[in-house]
């Protein structure tokens, strides 16, 4: 959280130096297309990590140290070239800092980027491999939700990316079952794994762990964040499901390095169950 907010705060002053310089310059020197043009661009990659840093806690880890780096290195060309421009005189030292300065900020962002969108393209074939499992709910399985937790464990003690783990369980579907038969059931089952596909968000991972049982893993995130995407999915599939007298529990882990995250989410979902079920246990 406090990474964030630092980061937050760089880029808040970083856009208004750049947004500074773009406005000054362009009253100063209306015909100067390529100093315009470079402040539009950095502008709107500022504004693209604005977005990104209120999103993940992974700002500081690869790529993005890369694309925060060539920013801030921006900012201080750009800063150099106010304070140059109306404050000191022209030289040598002050052109050199200035041009040398934000030449190599546009490498950095270029390698920056160039990994961020490698990552992405990794992610989304990852993402598309696991999907070939589960014939019922067209959701990967117990196995591909071990071997992407595996994936993830090794990650988060790289490079400090956290996560976490919700854990869905449909309240008395055995009853359920029972009452309405199997078809109910798989209907049941196939509309819960639809509504998780759909509205988790972009990057989240939605698994089927058992019969009854799903699982949500949650990327780049604190304890508060996991929370509030269980509230809201608990909420939203039992008004999709009020007709069917459908409640839901979950459990919510943060991974943290040597905790057995597994166990702590299974404890979290027996304590909602023999708590009365229909609600939201945290994990220690």
């Amino acid at each position: 959280m406090k990474g964030r907010l630092f980061t937050l705060i760089v880029l808040a002053v970083s856009l208004l130096v750049i947004l500074s310089h773009f406005v000054l310059f362009q009253v100063k020197y209306p015909t100067q297309i390529g100093t315009v043009t470079t402040d539009i661009v950095i502008l709107g990659i500022v504004v693209v990590m604005l977005f990104e840093t209120h999103h993940l806690s992974r700002i500081w880890r690869h790529p993005f140290v890369w694309i925060n780096a060539g920013i801030l290195l921006f900012f201080v060309g750009s800063l150099s070239e106010l304070l140059g421009e109306f404050f000191i005189k022209p030289g040598f030292i002050r052109y050199s800092v200035e041009s040398g300065t934000k030449m190599f900020a546009f490498g950095v962002l270029a390698w920056g980027f160039f990994q961020w969108g490698k990552e992405k393209i990794e992610t989304t074939r990852r993402i598309e491999k696991l999907k070939q499992i589960d014939g019922l709910t067209d959701l990967p399985g117990r196995s591909s939700f071990h071997r992407e937790l595996e994936r993830r464990e090794r990650i988060a003690q790289r490079y400090m990316d956290l996560f976490s783990l919700i854990y869905l369980n449909i309240d008395n579907f055995k009853k359920y079952n029972e009452t309405k038969g199997e078809s109910a059931g798989d209907a049941i089952l196939k509309k819960v794994a639809s509504f998780l596909s759909r509205n988790v968000r972009s990057g989240d991972l939605v698994f089927r762990y058992g019969g009854d049982e799903f699982m949500v893993l949650v990327p780049s995130t604190g304890k508060e964040i996991g929370e509030r995407i269980a509230q809201r999915l608990k909420s939203s599939i039992e008004d999709e499901l009020k007709d069917e007298g459908i409640t839901v529990s979950l459990a919510v882990a943060f991974y943290e390095p040597g905790k057995n995250i597994i166990k702590n989410l299974e404890e979290a979902m027996h304590r909602a169950k023999t708590g009365g079920k229909n609600r939201i246990c945290l994990a220690d």
